[in-house]
C-alpha cells in the first residue's frame, strides 16, 4: 500500500501519466524486437549451410540457373539471395583486412579515404571482425580457406601487439580506440578511453588461444 501511494505521489509531482508509461514501454519493446529481428537476420546470413553455395553458384561465382517451381520458388529465392549476400559479405570483409599499404593484421573500418574517411582501425570493430573470422575458421572444411583464416588471426595478434605497445608509449594504455593502418596511434581529438574494444579483443583472442591449444600449438600460445 505504501509503495502504491508513493508511486502515485511521484507520478503526480512529475506529471507522469499511466498512458505515457505505457507508450514508453511499448516503444522500448519495439526497439528490442527490431534489434532481435536484425540479429536473427545476421545469424541467418552467416549460418546457412556451406553446400548452398555449390547449389546456387556456378564455377564463375555467379548465380546458376535453377529449376524453381511455383511451390518452392519463394523459399529458393530467399536462399539464393542469402547465399549471394553471404558471398559478397565475405568478399568485402576480406578486402578490409591487411589491404595494400597497411600493416599485416590491420582490419580497416573501410578503405574509403574521403567522404567519409574511415581508413582507420577501430579496435572494437576489428575485434568483432575477428569473432566472425573465428566462426568461419571453425566452420569451414575447405583447407585453403582454413589456412587463410589462420593467417588473418595470427596477423591480428601481431598487429594488436604492435599497436598496443605504440599506445603505451604515449601513456594512453588499453583504452585507445583508434589507430592508423600502420599500427600507429591516432592522436587527434577523439572520445577516449573506450574500454569495450580491448574487452572484446581479449575474449576473442582467448577463444583463439583455446582453439590453438586444441590443435597442439601450445608453443605459439605461450609466446
Amino acid at each position: 500500500m505504501i509503495n502504491r501511494v508513493a508511486t502515485e505521489v511521484y507520478m503526480k509531482r512529475h506529471n507522469i501519466s499511466v498512458a505515457r508509461i505505457m507508450l514508453r514501454g511499448l516503444a522500448q519493446t519495439a526497439q528490442v524486437l527490431v534489434l532481435a529481428l536484425t540479429l536473427a537476420l545476421m545469424l541467418t546470413l552467416i549460418c546457412i549451410p556451406s553446400q548452398t553455395f555449390a547449389q546456387v553458384y556456378n564455377d564463375e561465382g555467379s548465380i546458376a540457373e535453377g529449376n524453381i517451381t511455383e511451390e518452392n520458388n519463394a523459399l529458393e529465392n530467399i536462399e539464393q539471395w542469402i547465399a549471394k549476400v553471404r558471398v559478397l559479405a565475405r568478399k568485402y570483409l576480406l578486402q578490409n583486412i591487411s589491404p595494400e599499404g597497411a600493416a599485416a593484421g590491420a582490419i580497416l573500418a573501410s578503405t574509403s579515404k574521403v567522404n567519409p574517411n574511415y581508413n582507420y582501425v577501430w579496435l572494437r570493430d576489428a575485434a568483432i571482425t575477428i569473432k566472425a573470422i573465428l566462426f568461419l575458421y571453425q566452420r569451414t572444411q575447405n583447407q585453403v580457406d582454413k589456412k587463410l583464416y589462420m593467417k588473418i588471426l595470427k596477423d591480428f595478434v601481431s598487429f594488436s601487439r604492435l599497436s598496443q605497445h605504440t599506445a603505451e608509449k604515449y601513456g594512453i594504455g588499453l583504452g585507445e580506440p583508434k589507430f592508423y593502418i600502420d599500427g600507429s596511434v591516432y592522436r587527434g581529438p577523439w572520445a577516449r578511453p573506450q574500454n569495450d574494444g580491448p574487452a572484446v579483443r581479449a575474449m576473442e583472442l582467448i577463444h583463439f588461444a583455446n582453439i590453438l591449444l586444441q590443435e597442439g600449438q601450445e608453443e605459439y600460445v605461450r609466446e
